[in-house]
């Protein structure tokens, strides 16, 4: 069961995925998102010999943390597996009809 958004949700993206995030948007947006996983490939090479000043430090981890998340955001958890699922299904429909996607064929026009 999804939470109430007003209607049907048309794309789902998840930060922990990006990649295939932008992967999925440009199937499904063509014409403004030519590209971008590519761009964001190449970007992100740029920045691998980069290190991060803030790379482990801080942030509270564990166990506890585990408990507390599942106890406290029990709701938000159950939702954000729907959205997860959701992710993993639409990820794999435009990997599948990538070749024949609607919105990539309008783009060709």
């Amino acid at each position: 069961m999804m939470p109430e958004t007003g209607g049907q949700i048309e794309f789902v993206g998840l930060l922990e995925k990006f990649s295939e995030t932008l992967e999925m948007l440009e199937c499904i947006y063509p014409t403004i998102m030519k590209d971008v996983a590519v761009a964001y490939k190449r970007m992100k090479k740029k920045k691998e010999g980069v290190k991060n000043k803030l790379s482990g430090k801080g942030g509270v981890r564990g166990e506890e943390m585990i408990g507390f998340v599942e106890e406290v955001c029990r709701k938000e958890v159950k939702v954000y597996d729907e959205v997860v699922d959701i992710f993993e299904m639409r990820l794999e429909a435009v990997r599948t009809n990538s070749k024949s996607c609607c919105r990539q064929l309008q783009a060709k026009k």
